[in-house]
């Protein structure tokens, strides 16, 4: 009859006595032949099902080979190694030192291992079940860490171990919900991890560790709902990190990760409700990151994050409804940013204050965001349209921020242009910013003006229960949110419903009704005047708008000012022409209209219909005076610095005909259009403008 336990085995004659009683099973005794000779036991091919005599080994007796036996039963270098076999109790191998390699493949290993501060050269544990994990805190191992497919179903810890090899747990099942299914926290390994093909049901933790190799994770299956379902945080990785094809159901966190290779997520399926799909913040990662065809469900932050490479997602899928789907504020991307043909966007895209070197992308990926932060962007090179339209709906999207304008991606956007050589398409940007800007600030007003007019309402209607009236205009005007406070304060102060019964609670509270009135009316009074202010300064920043962009496109186009005076001096021809023909001028010299020559010319209308024409060219006096040129009188009266002699020689006449009349009149507009175009345009051609 075999016992289930066996008692402590140190030495041979402990083994003696069992096998003199017939206290071994055939799979310890096979597994004592071997272990001496350096072969592996083969118990059976499979993990056994159940446990029966002919597959059991008790953990005493495989302690005692493990650790190299006695000088009367020596361990083979090889140490023990055993297949198909059940290991019954707990393998305690705690701040001990095994002989060779301990492995156990195919086994059923009932009771959880304990191998704290144990020293080993490898452990392989491929294709094994552990129904309670295992546990190898602190352990020590010269060589390799194998759990190729095996399957736990709590928790296999290797937290604060050394591993000079490898780690691989290609194709594991690690199931241990609510927990950690695998602890590699604050380990040191000196190879490579692997979790390809591998299925994780809690969280895989490798906070704060250090790998010289690579983590690898193609098509791993990583479950771990509410929590991390792969945590890296803080861990430095010699090598890339692989996680294409891989599914998480729970945050992939690399936050404050130093990755010394490339981040692969390509065709990753990543969710984590409410959540981050990916989180890089203030991660290091010394290649590309690559998201083509991926999909996340939840927030991917790369917040922070320096890459030393491409930030690539073509083609990739990402979901966060309400919130951020892309966070990259103040991220390095010191290769291209590639943000070309992706499939779906669905939230917000924040790049505020990010930097990248290459910009690489398209405007239907763009157009399928729900919002853009662009406040503070960078790049150095812009590979993606540059047609200005297009570029206008991109920067639209990306500079109105809760109200407030932000000019400066029209800055650098028109900076890398003019630097690129598109010069005319940088001005039509700088254009479009000054428009955009200004428009901002008298929507602002308007928005102050509006708030103002309400509460003006609300007061003459003398309400007692405003607590949600307020709350509401603020959420309606958010750019002016501060001053809609300090107006509010003071409308509850003299109509909140306290005002009515209290006044001792109040700095008015010992003066009567009336005083509370005239309050009220001071109150009404100081927004409708307020309101008439934003109104005419409203107006004036309007037409002062129109001017800046009509004569010098804000000073980005100075030779508008020279089109506009050009249209004035045609105005003025056509008057002047058409006046001169009607004969409505005359001499301007009181010299020449009291003389009896002019007398004579101008009284008789009937023959002479044009007496400024015929004196003019008559042999007498006239044919010495200035002679009458209409395009060069348009310019006297136009051109301010110009002085060729016309308007000081002749005058139209009021009373002679409508065409002089009507020139009469228009002189005065001219000549102060005149001046406002030609100081305008004298300032934008000196930059004036531009710097103001």
């Amino acid at each position: 009859m075999i016992d289930d336990k066996l008692p402590p085995i140190r030495t041979w004659a402990d083994v003696q006595a069992q096998i003199d009683k017939g206290g071994l099973t055939r799979a310890e005794l096979e597994l004592i032949d071997t272990a001496k000779e350096g072969r592996r036991a083969k118990i059976g091919t499979q993990v056994p099902t159940t446990k029966t005599v002919d597959v059991l080994i008790r953990a005493p007796l495989l302690r005692y080979l493990i650790l190299g036996g006695c000088k009367d039963c020596r361990t083979d270098a090889w140490g023990a190694r055993v297949q198909g076999a059940w290991i019954a109790d707990q393998l305690d191998l705690s701040f001990a030192k095994a002989r060779g390699l301990v492995g156990l493949y195919d086994c059923h290993i009932a009771e959880r291992p304990a191998m704290l501060q144990t020293k080993l050269a490898t452990l392989a544990l491929n294709q094994s079940v552990l129904p309670k994990g295992l546990n190898t805190q602190g352990a020590q191992f010269d060589g390799d860490v194998f759990l190729r497919a095996a399957t736990s179903k709590g928790e296999v810890s290797l937290s604060g171990a050394k591993i000079s090899g490898q780690l691989t747990c290609e194709e594991a099942t690690l199931r241990n919900a609510g927990g950690h299914a695998l602890n590699v926290q604050g380990a040191q390994i000196g190879g490579d991890v692997f979790l390809r093909e591998a299925s994780s049901e809690g969280g895989v933790h490798l906070a704060g560790a250090t790998i010289r190799g690579q983590l690898a994770c193609e098509g791993a299956r990583l479950r771990n709902a509410g929590g991390y379902a792969l945590n890296v945080q803080g861990a430095q990785i010699g090598g890339g990190v692989f996680l294409r094809n891989a599914i998480s159901e729970g945050a992939v966190s690399l936050s404050g990760a130093t990755i010394s290779g490339q981040l692969d997520c390509v065709g990753a399926t990543l969710r984590d409700a409410g959540g981050h799909a990916l989180n890089a913040q203030r991660a290091q990662i010394g290649g590309g990151v690559f998201l083509r065809g991926a999909t996340s469900e939840s927030e991917v932050s790369f917040s922070g994050a320096t890459v030393n490479g491409q930030l690539v997602f073509a083609g990739a899928t990402l979901r966060n409804a309400g919130g951020d789907a892309l966070n990259a504020q103040r991220a390095t991307i010191t290769a291209g940013f590639f943000w070309r043909d992706l499939k779906e966007v669905e939230g917000t895209i924040d790049l505020n204050s990010a930097h990248v070197a290459d910009l690489v992308d398209d405007q239907e990926s763009w157009r399928k965001c729900d919002q853009i932060f662009l406040a503070g962007f960078t790049y150095d090179v812009l590979h993606g349209t540059m047609h200005v339209k297009h570029r206008l709906d991109w920067l639209k999207m990306g500079t109105d921020w809760n109200g407030d304008f932000h000019p400066q991606p029209y800055e650098h956007l028109a900076k890398v242009l003019r630097e690129s050589g598109h010069r005319a398409e940088a001005r039509e940007i700088l254009v479009e910013k000054e428009k955009a800007q200004r428009l901002s600030v008298r929507q602002s007003w308007r928005g102050e003006r509006k708030l103002r007019r309400q509460l003006r309402w609300m007061s003459s209607g003398m309400f007692e229960d405003t607590a949600e009236k307020p709350d509401g205009i603020v959420n309606e005007t958010p750019a002016i949110s501060d001053l809609a406070e300090s107006l509010f304060d003071r409308f509850k102060f003299f109509h909140g419903p306290r005002a009515y019964v209290s006044y001792q609670h109040y700095k008015h509270a010992d003066c009567p009704d009336i005083a509370l009135v005239h309050a009220r009316q001071q109150f009404r009074n100081d927004q409708a005047m307020a309101a008439l202010n934003l109104r005419f300064k409203t107006g004036l920043h309007w037409a002062w708008d129109k001017v800046l962009r009509g004569v010098v496109g804000y000073g980005y186009k100075p030779q508008r000012s020279a089109y506009v005076l050009f249209a004035l001096i045609l105005t003025g021809w056509f008057m002047a022409h058409q006046a001169w023909y009607a004969g409505d001028f005359a001499p301007n010299s009181d010299v020449i209209l009291e003389s009896s020559e002019w007398q004579r010319l101008a009284a008789d209308r009937d023959a002479y219909p044009n007496p400024a024409d015929t004196w003019s060219m008559s042999e007498a006096r006239g044919q010495d005076y200035e002679t009458f040129e209409p395009i060069y009188y348009a310019v006297d009266v136009v051109v301010p610095i110009i002085s060729l002699g016309q308007e000081a020689a002749w005058a139209p006449s009021t009373n002679r005909g409508p065409w002089g009349w009507w020139l009469w009149w228009m002189r005065y507009w001219l000549t102060t259009l005149g001046w406002i175009v030609t100081a305008i345009g004298a300032a934008a051609v000196t930059g004036v403008i531009r710097r103001d």
